[in-house]
């Protein structure tokens, strides 16, 4: 699924449009999400460090809400996942799609909640004015409540060179 992910950030960060639209000069979370159900495509999003942090605050109290309740907090993001990418299907026209809306932006807090080093990668490549990149892999088939789909996550730093006028954009 990551390779997936791969290719088509690959394909998409050389236009220059959407280079600058989503990692901006190092001060933007870009963020790839795929589902194995979804086949080939990919929904690319970004976020400013002061959206990362709206996001992960909201969905930080919407976990503690759930662990108060007695639910698993893992088992609840994943269900939160498995129906956002049922629902973005229907948006799904491109090999790589564009999605902004509270469903996705509570989906991005909440892995960034359980996965705190993940945040703390994210913040480090910001802060040396990298761009980085949260990719996140789910597997919703047959995903069911007491069976919610599986999730990888991986943090990465867009090299320039794979940027619009590097060396080998759009052929990584």
């Amino acid at each position: 699924m990551f390779e997936q992910i791969g290719r088509n950030l690959d394909r998409a960060v050389p236009w220059e449009w959407l280079d600058e639209l989503i990692l901006g000069r190092g001060d933007r979370l870009l963020v790839a999400v795929s589902d194995a159900a979804w086949r080939k495509q990919v929904l690319v999003t970004q976020y400013s460090s002061y959206e990362v942090e709206r996001a992960f605050s909201e969905a930080d109290d919407m976990l503690r809400g759930h662990a108060a309740d007695g639910l698993d907090p893992i088992s609840s993001v994943r269900e939160t996942l498995a129906d956002w990418s049922e629902r973005a299907r229907s948006f799904q026209q491109h090999e790589f799609f564009a999605e902004r809306g509270h469903s996705i932006d509570v989906c991005v807090g909440a892995v960034l909640a359980l996965q705190r080093s993940r945040r703390a990668e994210i913040d480090g490549l910001l802060a040396s004015k990298q761009a980085p990149a949260l990719l996140i892999a789910l597997s919703s088939l047959g995903a069911t409540p007491h069976n919610p789909c599986s999730l990888g996550v991986m943090v990465i730093a867009v090299q320039d060179w794979a940027r619009p006028n590097g060396p080998v954009a759009g052929h990584a």
